[in-house]
């Protein structure tokens, strides 16, 4: 038996106009409830339609919506195709798609569409979202659409979720005390992951802009440490290349899940004279000394770098995880729970900590960017933090996912 909220009982019941948003805080049920919603309406339709489901990516589309369907309904109820990406549900088809990027548009031309389930919307450019718009077409098509909150300049709050009434949409707002199915250790437990920006949007529901210094949480007095452990679990190195600018290395220790960036390398090419890419290589060698790291995580970007490491020995060289908003939500989280110190002498690393900045104009466009100034340390910093320990509620596996999520 499905177990729903008061707050979704709600969405179900009065979300029947062509645009249905769903829209507030994390673990809240926002998906759950806008997938059953959707399934529900694809089987209204007595003749064969097509449908989609969207998601920033295809895989996130199938893990956050398709197997939620599954779990609810059972697996034998979809018919799901992976190298078609299609659904046979009932005579219908449902196209399960990402929407990345803007070339995602085109996947959508020429569709004609009963209904969509839209998951993540602020993560799609703009032309893709009212592609999908236009193509739902069909008499009693709907869209259901969940997000959680982004800047307040973001063209799905501005032209969308403000204007609802006008446009006859339909907007509910859901907020972590809608779920009556959260553990308390686990409200608490998200409460105290998320810090700043990503805590108002994410916990409190707002839609506020990213403004002013990204890691506000950091404090010199707290942070910045003199003393270090001598022993440490494992070692991992962030690096982020630049040939004309700056080229740091970060040696990050780890003990009892505390991590230390105990060591820096910044060589400003500009200034100090350019190396070649072995130069660099001999530079990280010299660097680590009898240090054998578990990982060395690197700018993606750095293709050449990364095959002059490989070639002088570096066989656990890996590209980095390069997602910047969720990267920067993995160090501040660090920060805010006091898993992440700066021995006293990383002076570069501790100076970008006062420098690094929100752009506002990209916050005008809606866009969440920070200003590419001073931030090489702080980007390597990023890398290492992020792709050996990715943030997200999901992964952390403390407690099992309530009913209703």
């Amino acid at each position: 038996m499905i177990m729903f909220s008061q707050k979704q009982k709600e969405f179900i019941k009065n979300a029947n106009k062509k645009l249905n948003i769903a829209v507030g805080s994390i673990r809240t049920g926002k998906t759950v409830v806008a997938a059953i919603a959707f399934i529900l309406h694809v089987l209204k339709f007595k003749e064969s339609q097509n449908f989609v489901i969207v998601g920033k990516t295809r895989d996130t589309a199938k893990r956050n919506v398709v197997d939620v369907v599954q779990k609810y309904f059972g697996e034998s109820s979809i018919n799901y195709t992976v190298a078609r990406d299609e659904i046979k549900l009932f005579g219908h088809k449902i196209y399960v798609l990402g929407a990345n990027d803007e070339k995602a548009e085109t996947r959508f031309r020429g569709m004609t569409l009963a209904g969509g389930m839209l998951d993540e919307v602020t993560t799609y450019p703009r032309s893709v979202f009212e592609q999908i718009l236009a193509r739902t077409s069909i008499e009693g098509a709907k869209i259901y659409a969940t997000t959680n909150p982004d800047s307040p300049y973001h063209w799905l709050y501005t032209d969308y979720i403000q204007k609802a009434d006008e446009k006859g949409y339909y907007v509910m707002k859901f907020y972590l005390d809608d779920n009556p199915f959260l553990p308390k250790e686990y409200i608490e437990f998200i409460k105290n992951t998320y810090t700043g920006l990503f805590y108002k949007r994410f916990i409190l529901g707002e839609w506020v802009a990213a403004d002013g210094i990204i890691y506000d949480m950091f404090y010199e007095k707290l942070h910045v440490v003199k003393e270090i452990p001598n022993i440490f679990d494992k070692y991992i190195v962030g690096i982020d290349f630049g040939m004309g600018n700056p080229t740091v290395f970060l040696l990050i220790g780890v003990r009892n899940n505390i991590k230390y960036v105990i060591k820096e390398y910044y060589h400003e090419g500009r200034e100090e004279g350019k190396k070649t890419i072995e130069k660099y290589s001999r530079d990280l060698k010299q660097f680590l000394g009898d240090v054998k790291p578990h990982k060395i995580y690197i700018d993606p970007s750095a293709q050449a770098l990364i095959y002059q490491l490989k070639c002088d020995g570096f066989f656990n060289v890996k590209e980095a995880n390069n997602d910047v908003l969720d990267g920067i939500a993995t160090v501040g989280n660090m920060l805010g729970q006091n898993q992440l110190f700066i021995y006293s002498s990383c002076k570069n690393l501790i100076r970008e900590f006062y420098s690094y900045a929100w752009d506002k104009k990209a916050q005008e466009r809606g866009e969440d960017k920070p200003l590419k100034v001073a931030d090489h340390a702080l980007d390597a910093l990023r890398y290492a933090l992020h792709s050996e320990y990715p943030f997200g509620v999901k992964r952390k596996g403390v407690i099992n996912k309530p009913q209703g999520w």
